[in-house]
């Protein structure tokens, strides 16, 4: 009887297909903010602003909540310096306090209260970009003063002014700041700015700036000592030099008679050598020339410039050379201008996983970047006007270089001087 029943288990386990074979994981979701896992039909943004103050409670970082904050100005300019510093000091508490509170949105906007609520948490959570743009960077990076020695408060134009019965609304009002050394207005949006209860306070989001991003992107938020020799990804300081073997087509680039003579380009060069002849700085930016000499019959040589920031080197003709002392000039001028190198703050933290380790005949190089140029036809040397293949060691400097010309030519470092 129990040999019978087995049987038939076992013949109704075959035929719903037995053992199931095993598959391959699926990726686990992304992961989401806590409050966000236990109210899922809310925007997650919103969730985020919730977990962070209901972080802030659990590691006592919220006790300005519990005493009396500030009170809000009447008077718009008092009102815009208050935004500005709280952008500035990073207190969130008081970042958040600039908003009216949900009772005031419950009014102005015919709300429930808990509409109200998430009402004035999305529009918080919606100013995230512009908080995160004056974010000051790492520590070991960040300017003293964070942006506040980058940028300082102008004014705050309020819109169009409507009457309500209690409270004036402010629409499409103007937060205007200024890059210190270069003058450049800085605007950002504000869509609704209300006078209640003699106070002004925000009923909407602000916007980002786009370029502050570009500020941000070339790195002038950063300290400009970043770019010295012993920081920076190349190590550019004047007597430094990087000597390169020149050879075309070669199938092996780490066999060691990649050195015998014969093994040179076209035009007779077998040999390259960039040497640093000077650097200017001024603040976040550096001017660096380089003197490029080949070893072809003519001896040729031409002078290279970069102009470097914390975060990207650009190549630098007369137009950059003429605008590099004047920062407003020189911004605008950098827009259009495709960047050498572009280094996130970042890659160091990432070497393990994206370097690789290159074999050459002068020996391996660990830690090396992979990184694919265009053609840079703002460059006086010839081999920069082409496609390329550029291999980075972070602090030392160009490995190899491999230039997609008719004949693929590639440029093998053989020697180089790093001075103290």
């Amino acid at each position: 009887m129990h040999v019978s029943a087995t049987i038939k288990a076992l013949s109704l386990f075959l035929l719903l297909g037995g053992i199931p074979a095993c598959e391959k994981e699926s990726p686990p979701p992304p992961l989401r903010p806590l409050i966000f896992t236990e109210q899922q039909n809310k925007d997650p943004r919103l969730a985020k602003i919730r977990e962070e103050r209901f972080l802030r409670t659990l590691m006592g970082k919220n006790i300005q909540e519990k005493i009396s904050l500030p009170v809000r100005s009447d008077d718009a300019q008092v009102f815009g310096q208050e935004i500005f510093q709280r952008l500035i000091g990073r207190d969130k508490v008081l970042w958040e306090h600039l908003w009216f509170d949900a009772f005031v949105f419950a009014q102005e906007y015919g709300e429930s209260i808990a509409d109200a609520k998430e009402h004035r948490d999305l529009s918080i959570a919606k100013t995230s970009p512009l908080w995160e743009q004056f974010d000051p960077g790492q520590p070991t990076q960040a300017r003293k003063k964070g942006l506040a020695s980058l940028l300082e408060f102008r004014k705050l134009v309020l819109g169009h002014p409507e009457q309500g019965v209690d409270a004036t609304h402010y629409s499409d009002n103007l937060l205007i700041m200024q890059l210190r050394e270069a003058h450049i207005e800085i605007r950002f949006k504000i869509k609704t700015i209300v006078r209640k209860n003699n106070k002004l306070g925000l009923l909407s989001t602000i916007s980002e700036n786009s370029l502050l991003s570009f500020i941000r992107v070339l790195g002038f938020h950063l300290r400009g000592d970043l770019q010295e020799p012993e920081s920076y990804f190349i190590p550019l300081k004047v007597g430094n030099y990087w000597r390169y073997k020149l050879t075309e087509n070669a199938k092996d680039l780490s066999a060691s008679d990649i050195f015998e003579e014969g093994l040179s380009t076209q035009n007779g060069a077998s040999t390259k050598t960039i040497e640093v002849k000077s650097v200017d700085r001024i603040e976040g930016r550096r001017l660096v020339e380089f003197l490029i000499s080949y070893d072809d019959q003519e001896k040729k040589q031409y002078t290279e410039r970069w102009l470097t920031t914390p975060t990207m080197i650009f190549p630098c003709g007369d137009r950059c050379v003429k605008n590099f002392s004047n920062l407003k000039k020189l911004i605008f001028s950098l827009k259009d201008l495709p960047p050498l190198f572009s280094f996130d703050n970042d890659v160091l933290g990432k070497r393990t996983e994206e370097s690789l380790n290159l074999e050459l005949p002068m020996g391996q190089f660990d830690d090396v970047f992979e990184i694919n140029q265009k053609a840079s036809p703002n460059s006086v040397d010839p081999s920069m006007n082409y496609p390329q293949t550029i291999y980075l060691k972070p602090h030392l400097g160009i490995v190899r270089r491999s230039v997609e010309r008719p004949e693929k030519r590639h440029e093998l470092l053989i020697a180089y001087r790093l001075l103290p």
